[in-house]
């Protein structure tokens, strides 16, 4: 824990100023404010869970992909890439082809049952027991996937803000909790779809900011990245 804690600071940075807090603040508040408004009340389960089930194929597949691209992924994929090369792009070649099997198979009997959830089908399927097993494997699962998911996110709101950890983790869970709890499904959906856009453009920026900065911009990027055997995705043998 050494390590990280010398990255924490007891005030904020001399270059953070009011706007960084306006825009911060400002990006949590919109998106929890958009995914509450877009969640409204919720009145039954299959509301709450399944949205009425009405939500468009585009914004779920949205959701999907920003879940899919946790801070795991925006954080460290860039630095395994920068140590190694393009490896970690069969992952996704992966999730590809494992979307295609659950579309196929997998969602039809959701549908054709009306389940609500996957513990539902586990129940009607297999009974009680392997249901209630299968909930609390996934529930120690995400405690403690999401655990370190969540100390990730707070790393650089640390860097930023000065602020402890400790603070930084109860900030983010709070305007998450929030909308996730009272608007239900929609409200996530709607709260995934605008953070992927807003990662999709930084990417984007940062692409632009590159080819500008960098002398001979993208082709000497590719030349270079190229020469060191950093655009390898498979490797044989």
């Amino acid at each position: 824990m050494q390590s990280w804690r010398r990255f924490s600071t007891k005030r904020p940075p001399d270059f953070v100023q009011t706007v960084d807090f306006i825009v911060l603040f400002g990006y949590l508040t919109i998106v929890s404010g958009v995914a509450l408004w877009a969640g409204g009340k919720q009145s039954s389960a299959k509301s709450y869970f399944l949205a009425e089930q009405n939500l468009p194929w585009w914004m779920i597949m949205l959701s999907v992909v920003a879940t899919e691209t946790s801070v795991l992924t925006f954080l460290s994929i860039p630095g395994v890439a920068y140590w190694g090369d393009l490896g970690f792009l069969q992952l996704a070649l992966g999730y590809i082809a494992g979307r295609w099997i659950v579309a196929r198979y997998l969602l039809p009997l959701y549908f054709e049952e009306g389940l609500e959830s996957t513990y539902e089908f586990l129940r009607n399927r297999w009974g009680q027991s392997v249901q209630r097993f299968g909930s609390l494997v996934f529930q120690v699962t995400r405690i403690l996937a999401d655990g370190v998911r969540l100390f990730m996110t707070a790393i650089p709101l640390a860097l930023i803000t000065g602020w402890s950890y400790g603070t930084s983790i109860a900030v983010i869970a709070v305007f998450t909790l929030v909308y996730t709890i009272l608007g239900g499904i929609r409200s996530v959906v709607w709260a995934d779809s605008i953070q992927f856009f807003i990662y999709i453009i930084g990417a984007f920026v940062t692409m632009g900011l590159l080819s500008i900065l960098v002398e001979g911009g993208w082709l000497t990027i590719f030349a270079e990245a190229r020469a060191a055997g950093k655009l390898a995705i498979f490797h044989g043998g």
